[in-house]
């Protein structure tokens, strides 16, 4: 035994890592080597370009998933009387529980005032109609349809006068 410092060290070269730490060391050292050869890409093989194969297959399916329909800026039956009676059926059935009769609100607000939350525009009301307003407004594009929207929105027009 030597002396350093008052610290006596044991001269045991016979000691070695024991078995079991010895096979976890040489296992990681073998798991990190098939690690290395399975799943690091060695070659012409880039990230980038696996992107733009990808990005390239979904395009077109992006595309027809996400064409939006813009509704026209006008309101096709403003000012025709058979379209503004048809409106008055739709209105009477889907709409005048919420808003009244007369259109000036019930549970759901007033249609007919010169202020509107989401804009009082034609394209902003048929918005409205058929995609719904958060706080209960629901949307009607599937119950109404487009023509049917339109009907009733000139026949809500004719309200206001």
């Amino acid at each position: 035994m030597e002396d350093y410092d008052g610290i006596q060290e044991r001269q045991d070269t016979s000691r070695r890592l024991p078995a079991g730490w010895l096979l976890f060391f040489i296992g990681v050292i073998a798991w990190g080597v098939y690690y290395t050869f399975v799943h690091v890409p060695i070659g012409t093989w880039s990230q980038y370009q696996a992107y733009d194969e990808e990005a390239g297959a979904a395009a077109p399916a992006m595309t027809a998933s996400a064409t939006i329909n813009i509704p026209p800026a006008a309101n096709p039956f403003k000012g025709q009387v058979e379209e503004i009676a048809e409106g008055r059926k739709h209105y009477s059935e889907m709409c005048a529980s919420c808003h009244g009769e007369d259109g000036k609100g019930g549970m759901g607000p007033g249609i007919v005032g010169p202020q509107y939350v989401y804009g009082g525009g034609d394209g902003e009301l048929y918005t409205s109609v058929m995609d719904g307003r958060p706080g209960g407004m629901p949307p009607f594009k599937d119950s109404l349809g487009e023509k049917k929207t339109w009907e009733t929105l000139a026949y809500v027009e004719s309200l206001k006068k």
